[in-house]
């Protein structure tokens, strides 16, 4: 073989385990991001009888992302949305109690959900279950990720309360409008943090976890009941999270 010709074989040689690589770091982003989503899926399952929902209609579906779409571009700018998990904002009762509130068209505005939380808490409706099943899906997500990555939820304390605290659907602004304390919020948060990690713990639970996440796409929306099927099938005995 002439130098040239071994010039340009090392160079295929190279290319090719470039690409390897780049292509196991995406699948491993991806498995990272599936396990994520599959994670607050799960959540909203769990947390349906606290939302007044049946397990089945709890969730509306995952989206996953890809870099080339444009939706891939998250509000901190930085293309960090790889998938978004969609179901009820509020509870049941909740939305009972403000039907009369009237709606915004398109996304709901801050406005419109202070609107909302206000009239439920003047109709006598359980706020605080609310606010505690949102914060524990806002939770699952982050605490499957240390869980998988083996990062301890200390290394991403930081990082999740800098998302919970900045995000205003989310559980510090939504207590702040159901008149709760910042030390109320925060006793909420470190108790579902600590909750969400016991149950991801429970094999049963966690393989269940696991299928959902190995079945979500690679880009593209699964409905939520489509993910409830695969989840249900997967786990022995359910239990929903109190």
């Amino acid at each position: 073989m002439t130098p040239e010709v071994e010039d340009i074989a090392k160079d295929d040689d190279e290319g090719f385990r470039q690409a390897e690589i780049e292509r196991q770091e995406r699948e491993h982003r991806h498995s990272i991001t599936a396990i994520h989503e599959a994670a607050h899926a799960v959540a909203f399952f769990m947390t349906a009888k606290l939302m007044g929902y049946d397990s089945a209609d709890a969730l509306w579906y995952v989206e996953m992302y890809q870099p080339h779409n444009p939706e891939y571009f998250g509000r901190n700018g930085m293309g960090c949305t790889l998938a978004t998990t969609y179901g009820p904002m509020f509870s049941k009762a909740i939305n009972d109690a403000a039907k009369d509130v009237d709606a915004h068209e398109g996304m709901p505005t801050q406005e419109y959900c202070a609107d909302v939380i206000a009239a439920a808490r003047a109709a006598g409706a359980d706020i605080e279950s609310w606010v505690r099943a949102t914060v524990l899906i806002g939770m699952a997500g982050p605490v499957a990720q240390a869980k998988e990555t083996g990062r301890s939820l200390d290394d991403m304390s930081d990082e999740m309360l800098a998302i919970l605290k900045t995000d205003w659907t989310g559980p510090y602004t939504f207590g702040s409008m159901a008149g709760m304390s910042p030390g109320e919020i925060q006793v909420i948060v470190d108790n579902a943090i600590a909750y969400v990690s016991m149950k991801f713990d429970e094999s049963d639970l966690w393989n269940a976890l696991l299928a959902l996440a190995k079945a979500l796409p690679k880009e593209g929306r699964m409905e939520g009941r489509e993910c409830w099927k695969i989840f249900s099938d997967a786990i022995e005995t359910f239990e929903p999270w109190a």
